[in-house]
């Protein structure tokens, strides 16, 4: 297993949604959020991302967004999505990991 998933597999069981984000922003330069269906921020880091819940929505409508902001619905045990996950692919990198969950 990688060390990186090991550090975030670490993070959440510590310290949930917030130790993730942090550990994506510690160690890959990411920002990334987390937004409630309705709009509001859950979680950020860093505390203040340069998007809103409209850019979240316009991205996650895009079937394959290259690169900026990548988002991922986030769901309950029915299938609901409850909230979204949204990060910024640093320096143009798209994360590899978006193209194996389609």
């Amino acid at each position: 297993m990688s060390d990186l998933l090991e550090r975030l597999i670490r993070a959440a069981s510590h310290s949930g949604v917030r130790g993730v984000l942090t550990a994506l922003e510690t160690h890959l330069g990411v920002r990334s959020a987390v937004f409630a269906m309705g709009g509001a921020p859950i979680e950020a880091r860093p505390a203040q991302v340069s998007w809103g819940y409209q850019e979240v929505l316009a991205a996650g409508a895009k079937e394959h967004p290259g690169d900026g902001l990548h988002v991922f619905p986030i769901k309950n045990d029915a299938g609901t999505i409850i909230a979204f996950f949204s990060v910024e692919a640093p320096g143009g990198c798209a994360p590899t990991w978006r193209r194996r969950q389609s």
